[in-house]
């Protein structure tokens, strides 16, 4: 199947966008910091893939862009694939450490680990196996699998 790099970004960051907030809702209840009653988790889990969703909208052009420079580069799978994953990691924890000087809280710390592990998840899963022959400078198109 073929999709641009827009689509592998996309697909990775909306995953950590719906599936984060699971995941914090869940280590927070392991650790006991969650106070979320059970009839409000719906819409506690609504707002929070709504914060995520807007906080993290600009990283996700950022790491787009930047995937789709990567894409167009002659490296090998796995190089590029530690350059996506190196990128979309500093990118969360540099989005993550803004909120997290303006709210010093140690759940927003575990929001940032919980993106982070599903990003980088995202990166491992979904497949980029860009197109490196002939590739004009406008083709954003690459091979995505999964």
């Amino acid at each position: 199947m073929k999709l641009s790099v827009f689509a592998y970004c996309f697909k990775v960051w909306l995953t950590s966008v719906l599936v984060a907030p699971l995941l914090f809702f869940k280590v927070t209840e392991i650790l006991g910091r969650n106070m979320l009653a059970r009839e409000r988790f719906f819409d506690m889990y609504l707002i929070a893939v709504i914060l995520c969703g807007v906080m993290s909208i600009i990283t996700f052009i950022i790491f787009w862009l930047i995937t789709l420079r990567l894409a167009k580069l002659n490296l090998t799978k796995i190089k590029r694939l530690i350059w996506v994953f190196v990128i979309g990691e500093i990118l969360t924890v540099l989005t993550f450490g803004i909120f997290f000087m303006l709210m010093p809280q140690p759940s927003t710390l575990i929001m940032m680990w919980c993106v982070c592990l599903v990003i980088g998840c995202g990166i491992l899963i979904y497949k980029l196996n860009p197109k490196i022959n002939n590739e004009s400078e406008t083709d954003d198109t690459a091979v995505v699998t999964g």
